[in-house]
């Protein structure tokens, strides 16, 4: 658990990791310099299970959870935020996993969304199988960082995080690597609980200030950008990461203009195609729930879309593979091809959407 400044939140993040049904760990925190009340929160707990590392002064995310590799004793890791709150069962349900999958290098859960004051407004889905989740990461992270346990040797060699990309990708970055050469798994359960606030990295993303905003997206998109070059070329191979590729590919989270539409989706359906031809027919059906969850996120992101642009993205998906009718968010779909940027717009504001958003 990397803290710095966390004060507001740390006990609860604390408290989840000590009332874990699995009690044989350590709970490893590398404080990163800290000016606020964090280390003081820390040195009242007197369970033996805790250790701190500290920093004299804040080195950044990649160098305290390197840190915390090269410290942890165990030969799985788990990482949890310390805004963040791991259910009971999580380390059991992960520990159990991998003890029973020693093929798997990495395994993650499905997440619940948390307000600043711990009140759920959503969720955090992520592809289960090896097959979908290879897929999903050549043009995003298919796992929830807080969420993840390994095996540290082999996170360990594969270099470990790479402070690069610091403070936004640091994870996507190192599980391409692992997963190039190992299996990855998620656990179809919510075990945990992630905070979205302006203080952490996905709320950053979306702060009331524009300006802010707008400086942080300028910072992440050439750090997506070159992990999403990398993920396409070590796939696909070289022939795929052209300029005009990769800023396709990273369209995906970026989103794209509307005119750009067409020619994502030729490169998207041309790669599932090259990607899938090697499957057997079941793995294909396992990955129709990830395609149609992506397909149901890029059109969400087309910027400046239209009624006419929703209705070519779902029509196009259904048209490839008709079977992904059935797994396509019907709701959330009308509402985008019925009334364009308004009915985004009503349904981001909606109950529904927050119980139910497919990706964050």
């Amino acid at each position: 658990m990397p803290v710095y400044n966390a004060a507001r939140h740390l006990r609860t993040a604390i408290d989840s990791v000590l009332a874990q049904t699995f009690t044989d760990f350590e709970l490893l925190i590398v404080d990163d310099g800290s000016t606020d009340d964090s280390r003081a929160i820390v040195a009242s707990y007197a369970d033996p299970r805790i250790r701190v590392i500290e920093h004299e002064s804040n080195l950044g995310l990649s160098a305290a959870l390197n840190r915390g590799i090269d410290e942890a004793r165990g030969a799985l890791v788990a990482r949890q935020d310390a805004d963040d709150a791991s259910v009971p069962e999580r380390l059991e349900r992960q520990a159990a996993f991998m003890r029973d999958h020693p093929a798997v290098a990495i395994v993650g859960s499905l997440g619940r969304v948390i307000d600043e004051d711990g009140a759920f407004i959503g969720v955090v889905d992520r592809p289960l199988d090896t097959a979908s989740i290879r897929w999903y990461d050549v043009w995003d992270n298919p796992f929830i960082h807080t969420a993840v346990m390994f095996r540290r040797d082999v996170v360990a060699g594969a270099g470990r995080f790479e402070p690069e990309f610091d403070p936004f990708s640091q994870d996507y970055a190192l599980w391409s690597r692992v997963l190039l050469t190992h299996a990855g798994a998620n656990l179809a359960e919510r075990l945990i609980h992630y905070r979205i606030s302006d203080t952490s990295i996905t709320g950053a993303m979306n702060l009331p200030d524009q300006a802010a905003t707008d400086r942080r997206r300028a910072a992440f998109a050439p750090i997506l950008r070159r992990i999403v070059a990398r993920n396409l070329r070590a796939t696909f191979g070289d022939s795929a990461a052209t300029d005009e590729n990769v800023w396709l590919a990273s369209g995906f989270v970026l989103g794209v203009p509307s005119d750009r539409v067409p020619a994502f989706l030729r490169l998207f359906f041309s790669l599932l195609a090259r990607y899938q031809q090697p499957l057997d027919r079941e793995t294909r059906r396992a990955m129709r729930p990830t395609i149609a969850r992506q397909i149901d996120s890029f059109a969400y992101r087309v910027s400046a879309t239209s009624r006419r642009t929703a209705v070519r993205i779902y029509a196009t998906a259904v048209r490839r593979d008709p079977a992904l009718a059935a797994a396509l968010p019907w709701g959330r779909a009308l509402a985008l091809m019925i009334a364009g940027a308004s009915g985004r717009g009503a349904v981001k504001r909606s109950a529904v959407f927050r119980r139910h958003a497919p990706h964050l």
